[in-house]
C-alpha cells in the first residue's frame, strides 16, 4: 500500500536534507540526510597525527550523534508543520 501524499511529500523533503556536524576543533565533519543516513565523512588530514587518532574516532561519533539529532529534530519539525502539534 502506498504512503499517503503528505508521508511521501515528507519523506521526500527529508531525503533532500543535508545536515552537518563539525567536532574536534573543525578537524572531522560528517553530513547526513534528513532520514539519518550517514553521506558524508571529512577528515582535516593535515591537523592529523598519531597522538590525535583518539581523539578524531571520538569526534567521528559524537559528530554523527549531532546529526543525527539534528536530523530527529528536523523530521519532527517538518511533521509537526505538516500535520500540527496533535
Amino acid at each position: 500500500m502506498p504512503l499517503p501524499p503528505e508521508l511521501q511529500e515528507l519523506s521526500a523533503e527529508l531525503s533532500r536534507a543535508r545536515i552537518t556536524a563539525t567536532k574536534a576543533g573543525s578537524m572531522v565533519t560528517v553530513e547526513i540526510d534528513g532520514c539519518g543516513e550517514l553521506l558524508g565523512l571529512r577528515i582535516d588530514a593535515h591537523r592529523l597525527d598519531a597522538a590525535r587518532l583518539r581523539l578524531i574516532e571520538t569526534a567521528i561519533v559524537d559528530a554523527v550523534n549531532e546529526a543525527e539529532d539534528r536530523s530527529a529534530a528536523l523530521e519532527e519539525h517538518l511533521y509537526n508543520r505538516m500535520f500540527g502539534d496533535e
